[in-house]
């Protein structure tokens, strides 16, 4: 796992030296949870009870509190809740994150981890740069992990990202 994380945007030479250790994932995706669900249960979590993790804690806390909260926002005109997954299963870290919203064309699916790319449905919408996908990538990256986005139009969209366990 790399040991900086680089970014052209901070300036010049300027990197971040990651923290990484062992932590509590299960602990880590109950914390992101927990905002989203203060007044009424917006996300389901089905997760192992104690995953143990090691890399950044804060990375990933950003990568999972990025992703629950574009699928609350893309969700937000669906009755059904987001569904959060986690297990551990022969080393490797599966996390889903499903929700029912209005989906991804599939034109747009390749661009979606690019900097400042935005579909034509997000746009509409006037939030965001358009960065948070292409962080929440290069987060998984340097975790030597992969993520992967599967979606339908009008029905919603699936992200699955898996991290090796140490």
């Amino acid at each position: 796992m790399g040991g900086q994380f680089s970014c052209k945007y901070l300036p010049p030479g300027g990197s971040i030296e990651l923290q990484n250790h062992k932590f509590n994932f299960t602990k880590i995706a109950k914390k992101c949870v927990s905002p989203f669900n203060k007044d009424v249960e917006l996300i389901e979590l089905v997760i192992d009870d104690e995953i143990i993790f090691y890399g950044s804690s804060l990375l990933i806390e950003s990568l999972i509190t990025n992703l629950l909260s574009n699928a609350v926002k893309y969700s937000s005109n669906s009755e059904k809740h987001v569904l959060m997954m986690a297990e551990a299963k022969d080393g490797i870290l599966n996390i889903t994150i499903r929700d029912h919203g209005a989906g991804i064309s599939g034109e747009d699916i390749p661009y979606i981890f690019e900097p400042f790319y935005r579909s034509d449905s997000a746009r509409t919408r006037n939030t965001g740069f358009g960065l948070g996908l292409s962080i929440c990538k290069k987060i998984v990256d340097i975790h030597n992990g992969e993520i992967s986005v599967s979606s339908t139009e009008g029905a919603g969209t699936e992200i699955k990202i898996y991290f090796k366990l140490n």
